[in-house]
């Protein structure tokens, strides 16, 4: 079987406008009574006078400047709009408001305390000295309260001041739940996080295994976070399975170097800052040991595999599937294959076996490798010698549990974003054709 794959192996979108007349003027009427003339002779506009040295008018005078009507009767109709009325109107109109610039300030006022209210300090909270992205280790004594560790924390330039931090920590409750033990944090963290990781005890180094990683990547994935070296990890992961075997009874049908390829279970560890290579070691199988506990192996069992058979699938699954869909329906295809006799026919055994990674291109020399984990030679038929990386979960539960197909076949089409599955070669090799890579 041809299986195509590009999964690397690390693994795995009214303008409106109002018109306005003229200034926002009302528009002037021509044909309003005259006796607005005699109205506006009475009253001579003043520029001087002010809201507060204008006389005091009654309700009847402002519907009467309102409405533009008045009761006497006289002559210039024609003025009513240009008149001294009609000035005053005007000039009131331009008059800029003392009332909006204390509402808008007050409405910022409300903001910002609201914001202060909700975020206390943190929505002013400055960064402290370290480097974002830099990791600083730090000691918090037996028996040190909030306000030293507060002061320990400016110190080490994880917070730019001690008191950001024992303020949070009285808001959030946790002032006495604050441990000791060596921590390390990163430039940047924000003070919750820092306190959440004080209060509950997260000290050490943070470590992530990626589903799908080998020995190697994890080896240097330790050594990235942590003071152990990859090539005494490796060394230890790669040739001490027996070391470990008492302890964890699935290891007992490691190969014979001694692999622990495929068992340290991916994951996210927070390991001890003085942890050796065999602490570390045991903290993933121990999590392999806890995950695969909850795997029904019922099914396999009666196929007659075992825990050690059913990692070795997954790991192939797992470097074969580009969806968690995929999984089961992929892992058909092998029992299939197992039970026809037929050698699996994986290229990722085969990248595995000549040691190229998951972008370079096969030869046929690569092809006919009798490397016996190198499924893809017909010869080398049934399991290859033990897991080609860490699957996970989900990978674990679909090479216990497949589903149920007579597929033989399949590959991964990138004309059509999914996995093809097929039950006879002749159909494999159409389809192939049409839509493979």
């Amino acid at each position: 079987m041809h299986v195509q794959t590009t999964k690397d192996a690390g693994h795995e979108m009214t303008n409106g406008s109002e018109e306005r007349n003229g200034q926002g003027q009302a528009p002037q009427d021509a044909q309003q009574p005259q006796q607005h003339a005699a109205d506006a002779s009475q009253q001579q506009y003043r520029p001087q006078d002010t809201a507060a040295s204008l006389p005091v008018i009654g309700p009847d005078d402002v519907r009467a400047s309102a409405t533009g009507k008045g009761k006497k009767k006289g002559k210039g109709g024609s003025h009513a709009g240009r008149g001294a009325g009609g000035q005053h109107r005007r000039s009131k109109s331009k008059r800029p408001s003392r009332v909006l610039p204390v509402v808008v300030l007050l409405v910022l006022l409300a903001i910002v305390g609201a914001l202060v209210f909700t975020f206390g300090g943190r929505f002013f909270e400055q960064p402290g000295t370290v480097a974002e992205g830099q990791e600083v280790t730090v000691e918090i004594p037996e028996g040190a309260n909030a306000g030293q560790i507060g002061g320990i924390l400016k110190e080490q330039g994880i917070i730019a001041y001690a008191h950001e931090f024992t303020d949070r920590a009285a808001e959030l409750g946790q002032g006495s739940s604050l441990q000791s033990g060596m921590y390390r944090f990163t430039g940047g963290t924000e003070i919750d996080e820092i306190i959440d990781i004080i209060a509950n005890g997260k000290t050490g180094y943070v470590v992530t295994i990626p589903e799908g990683y080998t020995l190697k990547q994890i080896s240097k994935a330790v050594a990235k976070q942590t003071e152990i070296s990859a090539k005494e990890f490796y060394k230890a992961a790669s040739t001490r399975a027996d070391d470990f075997e008492k302890e964890f009874p699935f290891l007992e049908y490691a190969p014979k170097s001694g692999s622990m390829e495929g068992f340290l279970f991916p994951d996210t560890y927070r390991i001890e800052l003085n942890a050796n290579v065999d602490d570390v070691i045991k903290m993933m199988l121990t999590q392999f040991q806890v995950q695969i506990g909850t795997v029904d192996m019922e099914y396999a069992q009666r196929k007659n595999l075992n825990v050690f058979d059913v990692c070795t699938l997954a790991s192939i699954i797992e470097k074969e599937s580009r969806s968690e869909n995929d999984k089961a329906d992929i892992a058909s295809v092998f029992y299939n294959r197992l039970h026809e006799g037929i050698n699996l026919g994986s290229d990722v055994t085969t990248y595995y076996a000549v040691g190229k990674k998951m972008t370079d291109t096969l030869t046929q020399d690569d092809l006919n490798s009798d490397n016996p984990y190198n499924t893809r030679n017909p010869y080398n038929k049934g399991m290859p010698p033990g897991p080609i990386c860490s699957p996970g979960l989900v990978a674990l539960n679909a090479a216990a549990n497949p589903t149920e197909s007579d597929y033989l076949y399949f590959f991964w089409s990138e004309k059509e974003g999914k996995t093809m599955f097929y039950k006879t070669l002749e159909e494999f090799n159409s389809a192939y054709a049409k839509y493979g890579e």
